[in-house]
């Protein structure tokens, strides 16, 4: 027999390496879906950590602005003590001169009775 048939033995390693090829084919197959499975993970992961960042953002900006609100606030507020200080040390140094005053004149007054009861 010389037929262009193959033999039971041929047959048989075909047979094989086409198993061989499945078996090989299903591993990489079960190795992508592991990738893919793994990467999908990855992604929600880091999904999260993004909304998480963005959070802490938010919370952050939040907190700058109320600070800086402060802050403004402050600022009036030092302005005001510092006018109010202004006012009130020139109302002490009227209050000082008028006391000079008072005083330069009871001593004048003083004078004056001392030298007219010398005379």
């Amino acid at each position: 027999d010389t037929s262009d048939e193959p033999t039971k033995n041929e047959e048989e390693g075909i047979l094989q390496e086409l198993i061989s090829l499945a078996t090989q084919f299903e591993s990489v197959s079960n190795t992508l879906q592991a990738n893919k499975n793994l990467y999908n993970e990855t992604v929600v992961s880091y999904e999260k950590q993004i909304d998480n960042l963005q959070h802490e953002l938010n919370a952050t900006q939040s907190l700058l602005t109320q600070s800086q609100q402060l802050l403004e606030e402050s600022i009036v507020h030092v302005q005001e003590l510092e006018e109010e200080a202004k006012e009130l040390k020139k109302q002490e140094e009227e209050e000082m001169d008028e006391a000079q005053t008072t005083t330069n004149n009871i001593m004048e007054s003083l004078r004056t009775d001392i030298m007219l009861k010398e005379e």
